[in-house]
């Protein structure tokens, strides 16, 4: 389906919208453990990426820029077990989004959960505190998610244990409105 949207996604202004939609297909074709139609897919979102002109592109389209990209691509070669995988996740953490507090709540999580794919399990703990300061800083449902997961997935050593807890009852202290909002249930798909 991913595919078929790139090809209905074609003109002037929608060269982000085409980067995203394949980077989608990337991290899709990497969960399912394919990986060469997953580097494809990363190649075809780069490519596309580097024609979009942000002055061209859709107002609503404005939150994928390069830090998106790049937690995409980190997300991707983690489920790959990518030997660039490090060399990713540190050129992505260097320019998280800090412009934008979804943004940066959404390239964290990501991160913190490709450490965790990965194993590196200290990694993960020092980047998901990053992304919880920003998920309680901006209180984003999309942070709340990626929290929530990623705390599900922990293993049970002491420091992760720590930071699991640590992640459920900072999470209890958002507004009840926001605090509220339950992750999708397990084996269901999301698109972000």
């Amino acid at each position: 389906m991913l595919a078929a949207a790139q090809e209905n996604v074609r003109g002037r202004g929608l060269e982000a919208a085409r980067a995203w939609l394949a980077a989608r297909e990337a991290e899709e074709a990497a969960a399912d453990g394919d990986r060469e139609s997953a580097l494809r897919a990363l190649d075809r979102a780069r490519t596309a990426f580097d024609y979009a002109e942000p002055d061209t592109a859709p107002a609503w389209f404005s939150f994928f820029g390069e830090a998106r990209l790049s937690s995409m691509t980190v997300a991707t070669y983690a489920k790959l077990r990518h030997r660039d995988l490090g060399a990713a996740a540190d050129q992505t953490l260097a320019d998280p989004g800090e412009d934008d507090r979804k943004i940066r709540v959404a390239v964290l999580g990501d991160v913190a959960a490709g450490y965790l794919t990965a194993g590196a399990v200290d990694q993960a703990v020092e980047i998901g505190r990053r992304a919880l300061a920003a998920t309680l800083e901006a209180q984003t449902t999309m942070g709340r998610v990626r929290l929530s997961a990623l705390a599900d997935q922990l293993p049970a050593s002491p420091a992760a244990q720590a930071f699991r807890d640590e992640i459920r009852a900072s999470l209890e202290q958002l507004p009840i409105s926001f605090a509220s909002l339950r992750p999708p249930s397990p084996g269901r798909r999301r698109i972000q």
